[in-house]
């Protein structure tokens, strides 16, 4: 558990917090293992395309656990400048590297 998910109140929402936290986690170890393993010519192409499913999975995942921490910030300020209107989504978040720039 991370120091983020340690802060929150347990609820529904830490614990879907905590699952998706875990299941990027578990992404990323699998990503890993994937680029240490041993590189032959004739794997390159099921490697390649291994990875960049994998890539695409963890950038996809980290967004919704970005997306969801924003929305569970802005869903519990006390700041009455807050509205609907204001709260930021994704589209009004810079973008993360595309995984066409990471695996060429």
């Amino acid at each position: 558990m991370s120091c983020s998910a340690a802060s929150l109140t347990k609820c529904n929402s830490t614990t879907l917090f905590e699952d998706n936290q875990a299941n990027l986690e578990q992404a990323v170890e699998e990503l890993s293992e994937l680029l240490e393993k041993p590189i032959a010519p004739e794997t390159i192409p099921q490697m390649r395309a291994d990875v960049t499913n994998k890539t695409a999975f963890v950038q996809k995942r980290s967004d919704i656990i970005l997306q969801d921490t924003l929305l569970g910030h802005w869903e519990t300020t006390s700041d009455a400048s807050v509205t609907a209107a204001n709260i930021p989504t994704m589209e009004n978040i810079p973008p993360s590297p595309s995984t066409s720039s990471v695996i060429t």
